[in-house]
């Protein structure tokens, strides 16, 4: 069909009219919203609505088919860090009411919107079955409040953040809440940090106001929940995990309340101050009620594998009631998981601490508890626990005084703090115990402790138990040395007290008990009799006993603590029979340090009291009486086997009495012996003998056979009487007195024997004093000798008269460790000293003084030291010591006609020596034919290197006259010569001294190594036919007379004083002749060699060289003797020089000059026109000396080599012109230096 074109422009003209309509609906409203005052007036309205800034970046508005708006990218921020964003906000309106003018919502949706807000602090109150009152008022506001909507959540996350980084989080969550006039209905799921799923659901009746939810979650993290909602709570979940948690809550009214729960945790691990424990719930149902002021939790079924128990539990609070709270549980339970629950969680609660450190394991297969109390803090107090129940297999202890009751069962009951148990039956103590009761206090507000049981024990744990009954340390450490007991016995164990105050009682009879005690040697076995253990004290009374071989019979035994908590020991018996071997080794274990070793004897006793402590033997106090058989024993201390056949004994106290005819001891014997051995405060050992024969090794304390060499011998004594301290201690606290009658010892010293008659003994305080009327040891004697001598004290030793052997002397001395140091230096000693009137003391350590008093005749006494080249000897003579020195402890030595020698000096010695205060002052004259003076000097020498550090020098004076002292080649004779002594050195005062006919006089000081001298020689007019051969050794002989003067100083080490000397000397001599002269004889012979002086120089073989005067100008300094002038006016000759003598290089360097007088017409007519030439001028050679002194080379000198000191020399001697020749000598050429060579 054809349309009319009027129609087809209509009908267009109808599509761009609705086109446009449409373009209007819906772009017309998002640009009105858009525009600047509508987004300002929502933004507003979302703030008034929401209490929240609002912010969003775009609306856009739909009309149709209903009138929607969708908010771009929303941001609602609260106060407190509340936040919610969401990318999609779409809202739509009611339009009927829209076009009445109102605004009406009918449905909200958002979309995976982020909700962030803080964390509730840890001071909220944990969650909690709410308030029903509240809980409806909350829920009516809030239906009051929402319009009449639908509100969808989808894909949503709530964030919660604390404070400490701490967060939780819901993820994936999903919601549908919606409103109809006061009916609410919502659901709600998703996931969340530490729940793997979860799902609630819940309506409000709108008419009833009644709430209804439930909620159903899966693989719920309680740690991760508690460390985000509650980090500080005192106990932890320190992991585990709930399979399942089902809960409804139901609130029909504004009165009442409540909850159901049902739950299964395979594992749950909990934490308590360091404590943890684990628990396995198998199932929990329970339900909690409110209303009004009423709670009420009820447990209908707890079941845990872990600890095992199964219990239903009521708790009721109820603030209209008194008391306001009340518990009750009931069920069966395992008491050793509980209780390592308990004390895991509790553990720092005393009273749960203390219930559960005495009540330790067993079952109770029916079990009622009740607490009640106005407030929770109430239900903390042991005093409001009522518990009642059965336990089987059940383990008790005691701590108080270290007892165990285990397989326990009974009736229990803990009541107002006390743990009360009847109709009990245990073990305990090695014995099966019946028809107990026990009453135990579970807090320190009612310790009380009580026990009361039957008991048949076998013995064999009898010494543990009796060490943790009885309270009494030293008791307990004996009982750990009682080892393999058997045995039985029957009885009752009783406690009462309090837990710090318990008395203990044991009643015991019927005993068959036998054992071993380690203090004691052989097996122990009672029989009969009763025990008894009442507190501190253990009673054995009617027993028959035996210990290894002994018996005692009609025994009674009490053993208790004395006040200051030594353990005493009382024991009485009517006889017994001991064998003395087994009663020595409990001795010995009890005095190890005696070493006693009893090897045999018995002894029968009455009456026998016994009384001490067992550890202390000083405490033991025994009384009996009876006889002693066959005795043989051994101790450390005893030289040997004490044997004693038979002996009447009597037990005192602290003391035993023996008496009896013999004692053999070793090798020696005593006859009529009494004694008293005492074992108290000190003990010892005190005994006397009509007669004794002594062995000298028995005496010196070595058992066995007597070594090679070593001292034997026999003393015979009478009425000896000894007293010796236990355990021995040497002389120290020895009692001795005997007298002897004779003695002959081998080997006193090796080799050597001594033997004395009519002397005594006595040893007392450490001192001992020996005396002999006749002594001889070796080849010296003594009469009327004693000895005293007081350990490192004292040593005396006096003798009317003596003869010692030097060589003895010097063996004694060496074998002496105090002395051996001392005499180590000596080689040998010959000779005797005859000794009278001796007294000597010594003081060993170092307080007081040393006296000394004798007179000494050496016969032929001499030493040999090893450093010294020849003996010491004393020939003759007297010496007299006597206490001297001006000062307590001195000694004053004098010498009266002593011939000394050593080497091939010899001297007499006459004076006096005193030594005192660590000083020795010397007074003595030595007059001698012949001194070797190096050989002294060497030998003292000697000795001071041996002088050792601390040793007393000498004060004092020294007079030496010899008529001749050599020191080496050289003799002084006369020497008379005072040396002073001073403290670090000395004075020698040179009195005269004649050297080769030249006297000396001066003085050396001498200070340590240092010495200083100072010399004058005393020569006028002397003959030099006397000098000059001594100091040549014969090598020059002259005659004449001489002068010589000046003085010489030294002062330096005694090594280096020829460098340190100084002085200046002027020599003259007259009218002599040199007969004898290897130095001239020397130069003559070099002089006849030229063709001058041939043939009419001196000769030495026919007279000499005749002189009329010489002179020397000398200075000695740094080591060197320089020769200033020297020269010698002959009648034929003249000389001069001067030069250099090194003495420490024992060389020299001399120049001289020589012109021969008569030689001077043959010079002069030998040579024309010479005396014209010389103009009557006189001619003189010029020599060189050096080398050796010894060997001096002397040589031809150039004239120009001649210096002009010696040249004014000659002149000023012959007052001639002088002209200086070089003479021809064939063979030999002369050298500038002035050295000429062959």
């Amino acid at each position: 069909m054809r349309i009319p074109a009027r129609i087809k422009i209509g009908l267009l003209a109808l599509a761009v009219a609705a086109f446009a309509a449409v373009l209007l609906l819906a772009v017309l409203p998002t640009a009105i919203a858009n525009s600047r005052e509508a987004r300002r007036l929502l933004t507003a309205r979302l703030e008034a609505e929401t209490g929240a800034a609002a912010d969003f970046a775009s609306l856009r508005v739909h009309l149709l088919p209903r009138p929607c708006a969708t908010l771009a990218d929303l941001r609602l921020s609260w106060p407190r860090g509340v936040l919610l964003e969401a990318p999609r906000l779409r809202f739509c309106l009611d339009l009927a009411s829209l076009l009445g003018g109102k605004i009406a919502l009918q449905a909200l949706e958002l979309e995976a919107p982020v909700l962030r807000a803080a964390l509730p602090g840890a001071e909220a109150s944990p969650p909690a079955l709410p308030d029903p009152a509240a809980c409806a008022r909350v829920a009516a506001e809030i239906a009051r409040s929402l319009p009449a909507a639908r509100v969808a959540v989808r894909g949503g996350r709530l964030l919660l953040q604390g404070e400490r980084g701490e967060g939780f989080g819901l993820q994936g969550l999903d919601l549908s809440l919606e409103a109809a006039g006061e009916a609410l209905s919502w659901s709600l799921a998703g996931t969340a940090d530490g729940i793997a799923s979860y799902r609630l659901a819940g309506a409000r009746e709108g008419e009833t106001g009644r709430i209804h939810a439930l909620l159903e979650a899966h693989g719920i993290e309680p740690a991760r929940l508690q460390a985000a909602f509650r980090p500080d709570a005192p106990v932890r979940i320190a992991g585990g995990r709930i399979e399942r948690l089902e809960a409804e809550l139901d609130c029909p009214s504004g009165e009442a309340a409540s909850l159901t729960l049902a739950a299964a945790a395979p594992r749950l691990e909990l934490e308590r101050r360091g404590r943890s424990a684990a628990f396995a719930i198998e199932r929990l149902a329970a339900r909690l009620e409110r209303e009004g002021p009423r709670f009420r939790l009820a447990i209908s079924d707890l079941t845990l594998r872990e600890p095992a128990a199964a219990l239903s539990l009521e708790a009721v609070v109820d603030e209209r009631l008194s008391p306001r709270i009340r518990v009750e549980i009931a069920g069966r339970a395992g008491v050793e998981g509980v209780r390592e629950a308990a004390l895991a969680m509790l553990g720092d609660m005393d009273d749960v601490r203390l219930i559960f450190e005495v009540l330790r394991a067993g079952e109770a297969p029916e079990v009622e508890v009740r607490l009640a109390g106005d407030t929770w803090a109430d239900l903390d107090r042991l005093a409001t626990l009522f518990l009642r129940g059965r336990l089987e297999g059940g383990a008790i202890r005691l701590p108080w005084v270290d007892l165990d009751l285990e397989e326990v069962s009974g009736e229990a009951r803990i009541e107002g703090g006390v743990l009360h148990g009847r109709a009990l039956s245990a073990r305990t103590l090695g014995a099966l115990g019946t028809a107990g009761s026990l009453d135990v206090g579970l807090s320190a507000a009612d310790p009380v402790l009580e026990l009361d049981i039957a008991i048949a024990a076998e013995l064999s744990r009898l010494p543990g138990v009796l060490a943790r009954l009885v309270r009494i340390p030293a008791f307990r450490e004996q009982m750990g040395l009682v080892r393999e007991v058997s045995g039985t016995a029957r009885g009752r164990l009783t406690l009462r007290g309090t837990h710090e105050d318990v008395d203990v009682s044991v009643q015991a009879a019927d005993l068959d008990l036998r054992g071993r005690y380690l203090p004691l040697p052989g097996p122990i076995a009672v029989r009969g009799g009763l025990f008894a253990l009442e507190g501190r004290e253990v009673r054995v009374s009617g027993v028959e006993a035996a210990v290894g071989g002994s018996r005692a019979s009609g025994l009674e035994f009490r053993c208790r603590e004395d006040p200051g908590g030594a353990l005493r020991l009382e024991a009485a018996a009517a006889a017994a029979e001991v064998d003395l071997a087994e009663a020595g080794l409990v001795a010995s274990r009890l005095l190890p340090e005696g070493g006693l070793a009893v090897r045999g004897g018995r002894a029968a006793l009455r009456e026998v009291r016994v009384a001490g402590m067992p550890r202390d033997p000083g405490t033991w106090r025994l009384s009996a009486a009876g006889e002693l058989r066959e005795l043989a024993l051994e101790a450390a201390f005893l030289p040997g086997a004490l044997k004693m056949g038979a002996a009447r004994l009597e037990f005192l106290g602290d003391r035993l009495a023996f008496e009896g005819p013999a004692v053999e001891l070793a090798s020696s014997r005593a006859a009529e012996v009494a004694g008293v051995l005492a074992w108290g405060k000190e003990p010892e050992i005190a005994f006397r003998a009509a007669r004794a024969a002594l062995a000298i090794r028995d005496l010196a304390g070595r058992p066995g056979a007597p070594a090679e060499g070593a001292p034997a011998g026999l003393v015979l004594a009478r009425e000896v009487e000894a007293r010796i301290p236990l355990p021995p201690r040497g002389a120290e606290g020895l009692v001795l007195r005997a007298a002897i009658e004779e003695a002959a010892i081998e080997n006193a010293l090796p080799g050597k024997r001594l033997a004395l008659r009519e002397g005594g003994v006595a040893v007392a305080a450490g001192r001992v004093r020996l005396a002999g009327q006749e002594v001889a040891l070796g080849g010296s004697t003594a009469r009327g000798a004693v000895l005293e001598y007081e350990p490192a004290r004292r040593l005396r030793v006096a003798a009317a008269e003596a003869r010692i052997e030097a060589a003895e002397l010097l063996e004694a001395l060496r074998r002496h460790p105090g002395a051996a140091a001392e005499v180590a230096e000596i080689e040998s000693a010959g000779g005797a000293l005859r000794l009278f009137e001796t007294e000597i003391a010594l003081p060993l350590d170092g307080e007081g003084a040393a006296h000394l008093a004798l007179q000494a005749v050496p016969e032929e006494f001499r030493l040999a030291f090893r450093f010294l080249g020849s003996p010491l000897r004393l020939a003759a003579g007297r010496l007299r010591a006597e206490p001297g020195g001006g000062r307590p402890g001195g000694i004053r030595l004098a010498l009266e006609g002593v011939e000394t020698g050593l080497g091939p000096s010899a001297a007499r010695v006459d004076g006096t020596i005193e030594a005192a205060g660590g000083e020795i002052q010397l007074a003595l004259d030595l007059a001698a034919s012949v001194l070797d003076l190096g050989r002294l000097a060497e030998d003292l020498e000697s000795l001071a290197r041996r002088r050792g550090p601390g040793r007393p020098e000498a004060t004092g004076r020294i007079g030496l006259a010899a008529e001749r002292a050599l020191v080496g080649d050289v003799e002084i004779a006369p020497l008379r010569l005072q040396f002073d002594l001073e403290a670090g050195g000395g004075v020698a005062w040179i009195e005269r001294g004649a050297l080769c006919g030249m006297l000396f006089m001066g003085r050396m000081r001498f200070s340590g190594d240092r010495v200083d001298a100072y010399l004058v020689p005393v020569v006028d007019a002397r003959p030099l036919e006397e000098t000059v051969p001594c100091l040549t050794r014969e090598a020059s002989v002259a005659t004449g007379n001489f002068n010589l003067e000046g003085a010489l100083q030294a002062a330096g080490r005694a090594g280096e004083l020829l460098k340190a000397a100084a002085g200046r000397f002027s020599f003259v001599a007259e009218d002599g002749v040199i007969r004898k002269s290897p130095f001239f004889a020397r130069l003559f012979s070099i002089l006849n060699l030229t063709e001058l002086y041939r043939g009419s120089l001196p000769d030495f073989e026919s007279g000499g060289f005749a002189y009329k005067r010489s002179t020397a100008d000398l200075e000695l300094r740094e080591g060197k003797l320089t020769v200033h002038e020297w020269v010698i006016d002959g009648p034929t000759l003249w000389m001069g020089g001067r030069g250099e003598i090194d003495l420490l290089r024992r060389d020299l360097d001399f120049t001289l000059m020589v012109s021969p007088f008569k030689t001077i017409d043959r010079i002069i007519n030998r040579i024309p026109g010479l005396r014209w030439i010389l103009g009557g001028r006189l001619v003189a050679v010029p020599m060189k000396a050096t080398g050796e002194l010894r060997d001096p080379k002397i040589v031809p000198l150039a004239p120009e080599a001649v210096g002009t000191s010696l040249f004014e020399m000659l002149k000023r001697t012959i007052l001639l012109p002088v002209r200086i020749l070089q003479p021809f000598i064939p063979g030999m050429e002369p050298v500038e230096s002035g050295t000429i060579t062959r």
